[in-house]
């Protein structure tokens, strides 16, 4: 099966996720970002260890709220139990130690020219022995709410921004957009701005998948204030596990290889298999 077949399997049925063996599969991205942003993001598909859950608000007059919730691991649990019985003793319990910890930030964030910035203002930490008591263990009358990007006085001279995907119910903050279908033509990208948007330095990583399982990967770096420019290309050979593709990069027959693998959503190429879903 060629990646023209390969790519109508995963797409063809992005509406019908169950018909996809449960997989997701993500829409067409929306024509206008900036409001297809504003809402509730929960962080789902595969989390890290440590991460219990992680959500984010965008909110119409271009503020935004992150919520994340910490959960130690079994190790960290085990080397930080010692640690507490050396200094308590006997009086040391498994109460004594907080398992999670929720860390709420607030900021401004603008979508323009295809790129998503965000730029924090404030934030608010707490623990508990369970992420509902982390949760009320937060005094949020100490969280400033968020202050639109262009009000923001920081002290940053730059902005960075990323290109995002969203739609009617996904939204992937950094990851690969599919540009082209033929080639299949995957992109990234990434942007340094000064307070009035005008760019210091954009990175963009291309991915072109051919369909004998082959292909290249170009990282361009520009620098708009030295005027440097830095473009390498390597080749690449594919393959796909399900919806898992394992791509392995070289700049020649004799260098060195490593390989990465992918999530294909259809319409992006994603690092990992988290995604946030679009909160009912």
């Amino acid at each position: 099966m060629d990646i023209v077949m390969k790519r109508a399997v995963l797409t063809c049925l992005t509406l019908s996720l169950a018909a996809c063996g449960g997989e997701t599969y993500f829409n067409e991205s929306a024509e206008d970002v900036s409001a297809c942003l504003i809402g509730t993001w929960d962080l789902t598909g595969a989390l890290p260890d440590d991460i219990y859950s992680s959500s984010i608000t965008f909110y119409p007059d271009g503020t935004y709220e992150y919520m994340e919730i910490e959960q130690a691991t079994y190790l960290e649990r085990v080397w930080t139990g010692l640690a507490l019985w050396s200094v308590f003793g006997n009086e040391w319990t498994e109460q004594t130690m907080h398992r999670y910890q929720v860390l709420v930030t607030s900021g401004g964030w603008e979508y323009r020219d295809g790129f998503l910035y965000r730029e924090y203002t404030d934030g608010e930490s707490a623990t508990g022995n369970s992420a509902e008591a982390a949760i009320a263990n937060l005094d949020r009358s100490k969280l400033s709410p968020g202050i639109p990007i262009n009000e923001i006085k920081s002290e940053n001279e730059t902005i960075a921004g990323f290109k995002p995907h969203c739609d009617t119910d996904f939204y992937s903050p950094i990851t690969l957009v599919i540009t082209d279908e033929a080639p299949i033509t995957f992109e990234s990208g990434a942007r340094v701005v000064y307070p009035d948007y005008s760019i210091h330095s954009e990175d963009k990583s291309i991915a072109t998948l051919l369909d004998d399982g082959t292909g290249t990967y170009k990282r361009i770096n520009a620098n708009f204030i030295n005027g440097s420019y830095y473009e390498t290309e390597y080749q690449l050979e594919y393959s796909y596990e399900g919806q898992q593709i394992n791509v392995t990069y070289f700049e020649c027959d004799t260098c060195d290889r490593y390989t990465r693998t992918y999530t294909d959503r259809g319409t992006t190429m994603s690092f990992d298999n988290g995604y946030y879903q679009r909160r009912q």
